[in-house]
């Protein structure tokens, strides 16, 4: 899911990024990328904390449960770089699969 609507679009975290995206999400490196990694957006926080769905910042960035200064919730049009109106990401991608990875410990599987 990740693939499809983070990496696979051009401007976003694949493999024609545009200058301000540094997350590489293309499956062959997205949990090197993101589990254990601290996020330099949210204190405290790690983009994906093994275990602890609250302390993911990949979690807020998808649900929009952002903090003033923390950006723009994701994912965006890559067209418009805003928002789109709806979530192109299903929300039992997020809470039916994601936050119980997470809750397991990430593992690399």
């Amino acid at each position: 899911m990740l693939d499809l609507h983070c990496a696979s679009a051009e401007g976003c975290h694949g493999d024609r990024p545009t200058d301000s995206v540094e997350l590489d999400l293309r499956p062959a490196v997205s949990w090197h990328a993101l589990v254990g990694r601290r996020s330099i957006i949210r204190d405290g926080g790690q983009l994906v904390a093994p275990g602890d769905a609250a302390r993911s910042f990949l979690l807020a960035k998808l649900t929009g449960e952002l903090r003033y200064g923390e950006g723009k919730p994701m994912p965006l049009d890559p067209q418009t770089g805003a928002p789109p109106a709806r979530n192109p990401l299903d929300p039992a991608f997020v809470d039916g699969v994601l936050r119980p990875w997470i809750a397991r410990g990430a593992p690399e599987d």
